[in-house]
């Protein structure tokens, strides 16, 4: 990411406009029966984030902290951490670690096919996953508006091919499509939000102060939303833990 410094007028602007914009951005969609699953995958985001310190020192080991931070999440009991997370993937946390990391290392249409989707359920992946392709770079030339437009014209995207797979599909048989479209939208507005903002944590080191935010947002969004689809054979928790694994660490990979 590039460190940039705002100038104050531009510091100004930011606090006046800049809230506006963000809190303009509505990723939810009521059709979508797993909603909720977007909107827990953002909250442990922010349980990321919130505890960034605990990431550790070493950029080697940000990758399994992030995923036992995520774990911790949702499946801790008052912040202890458990070798097993029966309750939530009925999987050992070494293994579903090891096997997010091999999900990051895959192309997203060579993880399509080792998920098990059906060919019409990756008809409906694929035009969510060209949409996200679509929110390109952002970098410190890319004005505000710009990235609130692009937010809100891939989130009202994807909302028209998920009421298509519901009505093609069904609920039951389209599942794994909403499950990816609800992280696909919500991650769209989480990370439009932190980029909106005059700086952000997610663009900084543990220990450093927050600088403004850049990243190749299509890769992350493309990374979130197969995250959730992948491992949505372990259920809603899986999606969660998916998205939210794959998408922090390919954020804290650019650190």
């Amino acid at each position: 990411m590039t460190a940039a410094r705002l100038t104050p007028l531009a510091t100004l602007l930011a606090l006046v406009l800049i809230p506006t914009l963000a809190a303009a951005i509505e990723a939810g969609n009521p059709a979508n029966p797993f909603d909720h699953v977007g909107q827990a995958h953002n909250d442990g985001l922010d349980y990321i984030i919130l505890h960034k310190d605990d990431l550790g020192a070493s950029p080697l080991g940000w990758g399994v902290n992030a995923v036992q931070l995520t774990l911790d999440q949702r499946c801790g009991d008052g912040g202890e951490r458990k070798p097993t997370c029966g309750r939530c993937l009925g999987v050992d946390t070494g293994t579903f670690t090891a096997d997010l990391m091999d999900a990051l290392s895959q192309e997203p249409q060579a993880l399509l096919r080792s998920s098990g989707v059906s060919r019409v359920e990756a008809a409906y992946i694929n035009r969510i996953l060209t949409t996200l392709s679509e929110l390109g770079t952002v970098d410190e030339d890319t004005s505000s508006r710009e990235i609130f437009v692009r937010a809100m014209d891939t989130i009202e995207a994807i909302r028209a091919i998920e009421a298509q797979a519901i009505r093609r599909l069904g609920v039951r048989s389209g599942y794994r499509v909403l499950v990816g479209a609800s992280v696909a939208r919500y991650s769209t507005a989480y990370w439009a939000e932190e980029m909106l903002a005059p700086t952000s944590p997610w663009a900084s080191r543990p220990g450093e102060d927050d600088r403004p935010m850049y990243i190749p947002w299509a890769d992350v969004g493309v990374a979130d939303c197969m995250g959730a689809i992948h491992f949505s054979v372990l259920g809603p928790e899986g999606t969660i833990l998916g998205g939210v694994g794959m998408s922090a660490i390919r954020v804290i990979s650019l650190l």
